[in-house]
């Protein structure tokens, strides 16, 4: 199958948002409380926060999608990040996120 990667826009937002909270679920589901789960996801993935992240000028998110265009994969990265890792770098970008669905 053939992706196309391209900067993610505000029609993307459902399909990250959907695919975010899919792989979140299944990777922290299992050590973390149900309530607190369900409270992070109903914060972070749903289409009003990935739209505001999609318009933040501080974030570029990206996107797999199939020849349907459907997304399958996303990647967030941060500018003007704070770790201390990174603070004595300059023009430091934090790559914050890959996903893609889990088999």
């Amino acid at each position: 199958m053939t992706y196309t990667f391209r900067p993610a826009t505000l029609a993307d937002a459902a399909g990250i948002a959907q695919l975010g909270a899919s792989v979140f679920e299944k990777t922290f589901g299992y050590a973390t409380p149900k309530s607190d789960l369900e409270k992070y996801l109903g914060k972070t993935y749903t289409p009003p926060a990935i739209s505001a992240e999609i318009e933040n000028s501080q974030r570029s998110i990206f996107v797999a999608v199939d020849p349907e265009g459907r997304v399958r994969g996303f990647s967030t990265l941060a500018y003007q990040t704070s770790k201390p890792c990174v603070d004595a770098v300059d023009g430091a970008v934090e790559l914050q996120r890959i996903e893609k669905p889990l088999t």
